[in-house]
């Protein structure tokens, strides 16, 4: 291998499939329901789908309910629904993914998903003995503001690898911005769903399948190791 340490993935649209929208609205009309709001408007579905924490607060304030609970039961109820995505086959893992057998450096995932989620895509998918860290976001409203682009679960997950030069692979600019303000270099994977997307911020790669991967492990070090300045 070459100067790379580690390498760290983004888990939805690079490990397995992108959750779809609708299942998760489900979920979240679910999560009111039983708190008794039977008639919430769309607005507060989609505010509860992209899920901030101003978001989660406000919403809570409108049906004069506990943030802290709200959250932590839309969390529970979107990754039940997902677990039973991953084990149907609704949330496949892509096939490029064995290039984790040939990877002989340390693995981590770390995902903008719920914790739970990750945990299931661990478990059901055997993947314990290939990833040697994993970190998404905790079921808190402080959890959400962690959230990439913000860097600090990415930064969690080089602390337990314990690594100085980690590579990391993800599909969209929070991703490419999360590592830049972790000051490593990043590859942007061009799946399918991304073929017309535009990129804020310029990834150290770009690549149309996890297999090249291979490759990049053997290439010297595109930048230094630096915290960004941002």
């Amino acid at each position: 291998m070459g100067h790379y340490d580690a390498v760290i993935f983004d888990n939805d649209g690079v490990l397995t499939e992108p959750t779809a929208r609708r299942p998760r609205q489900r979920a979240i009309r679910w999560t009111l329901r039983e708190f008794g709001v039977d008639r919430p408007t769309e607005r507060d579905i989609d505010a509860l789908y992209t899920v901030t924490a101003d978001d989660v607060k406000a919403v809570a304030q409108r049906y004069e309910l506990n943030p802290t609970e709200l959250l932590k039961r839309r969390e529970m109820n979107t990754a039940a629904v997902q677990y039973g995505m991953l084990r149907n086959g609704r949330k496949a893992l892509y096939d490029d993914t064995e290039v984790l057998c040939d990877i002989s450096v340390p693995v981590g995932i770390v995902s903008n998903n719920q914790h739970r989620t990750i945990e299931h895509i661990v478990d059901l998918f055997h993947l314990d003995a290939l990833v040697d860290t994993y970190h998404g976001r905790s079921p808190t409203l402080t959890g959400i503001d962690y959230r990439k682009p913000d860097p600090t679960y990415l930064q969690r997950a080089i602390i337990d690898l314990e690594v100085d030069k980690p590579l990391y692979v993800g599909d969209s600019n929070v991703d490419v911005i999360a590592a830049d303000r972790a000051g490593i270099d990043c590859v942007f994977v061009r799946r399918e769903h991304r073929l017309g997307y535009e990129l804020t911020r310029e990834p150290t790669y770009e690549i149309g399948s996890l297999s090249e991967i291979r490759s990049i492990l053997e290439r010297p070090l595109q930048r230094h190791w630096a915290n960004s300045t941002e």
